[in-house]
């Protein structure tokens, strides 16, 4: 879901504010933990592309296709996604500002950052009970947000008995799993609540009655006015597919239905709107891969 947010930034949100210095290219930042560079490019090309192995492609093949179909090319004044690795718990919050620093003396204005995910950084303020690690990493991150007017975005698991539910509810044959879930099941943490403005939890559902299978978003928090005529919503997948959304932004009708367990039809949307080492790093840059694209004619084809 991190990766969606930053091919969605990418595609839809090209920026209309001033930036620092005009000249410098919007970037989603997206520094992941988890899986390395090579795995992401693999997840994103999955996502925007097909599903099948990247290694049924042959390079060429899979560069033109990034291109064309997941228009995954920069355009002058379009948005780059940096994508940098780094081992768990080898940051803290306070190497992001370095990090930052470093991409805008690279002439880069960081216009978000995703991190992946919450639990797989140091807190600046050290802490030995997870409790409180997770409670400095929120305070500092929204702290980073504010300092560079950005949004931050990142994840945590829900806790045990979020999943002791989810399960127990799904082996008795219910569906809308993600309704029985609330801010009692954001880890071990209330702090993380107290910190964002945006909040969702989010879970993959099968609907019996299609066998489609949709993502799940239930928002368990909004800081500011509500624009979104849901806090509920399920959106549907590729067939067959378990990480490639249907991109549904300028149809005529949204793809999300508000319930998995009725015939009820909806639709919704959700609008919002430290010193780092300097050695070599396992990075990756849009512009670097692919240096041309037609952003205005790709927008309007659609399959």
């Amino acid at each position: 879901m991190l990766l969606q947010c930053a091919r969605w930034i990418r595609l839809y949100n090209k920026p209309v504010l001033k930036r620092k210095e005009p000249s410098s290219i919007p970037t989603v930042l997206l520094i992941t933990t988890e899986n390395s560079v090579k795995e992401t490019v693999i997840r994103l090309f999955n996502m925007c592309v097909d599903d099948k192995p990247i290694n049924d492609w042959t390079p060429e093949e899979a560069i033109k296709a990034f291109k064309n179909t997941g228009k995954m090319v920069l355009t002058d004044g379009g948005v780059d996604i940096y994508i940098q690795y780094y081992a768990n718990n080898e940051l803290s919050t306070a190497d992001l500002y370095g990090i930052i620093n470093d991409l805008e003396d690279d002439g880069r204005e960081v216009i978000a950052l995703i991190f992946d995910y919450i639990k797989r950084i140091r807190p600046a303020e050290k802490a030995f009970d997870e409790r409180i690690q997770l409670k400095n990493v929120s305070n500092e991150l929204k702290s980073l947000a504010v300092k560079y007017d950005i949004p931050v975005i990142t994840a945590n698991q829900i806790n045990r008995a979020g999943n002791m539910a989810i399960d127990a509810a799904a082996g008795e044959g219910k569906e809308d799993l993600a309704r029985l879930l609330g801010r009692a099941n954001i880890a071990v943490s209330w702090d993380l609540l107290e910190n964002v403005d945006w909040s969702a939890i989010i879970n993959i559902e099968r609907e019996k009655k299609s066998g489609v299978l949709y993502l799940t978003i239930k928002r368990i928090k909004i800081r500011y006015k509500d624009l979104a005529k849901h806090s509920y919503i399920n959106h549907p997948f590729f067939p067959n597919s378990t990480i490639r959304l249907v991109d549904d932004i300028n149809m005529d009708k949204p793809l999300s239905i508000e319930s998995l367990s009725s015939d009820m039809e909806g639709v919704a949307v959700m609008g919002i709107k430290g010193e780092q080492s300097s050695r070599k790093r396992d990075v990756v840059s849009l512009k670097e891969m692919m240096p041309e694209f037609d952003f205005n004619s790709s927008l309007n084809t659609r399959s």
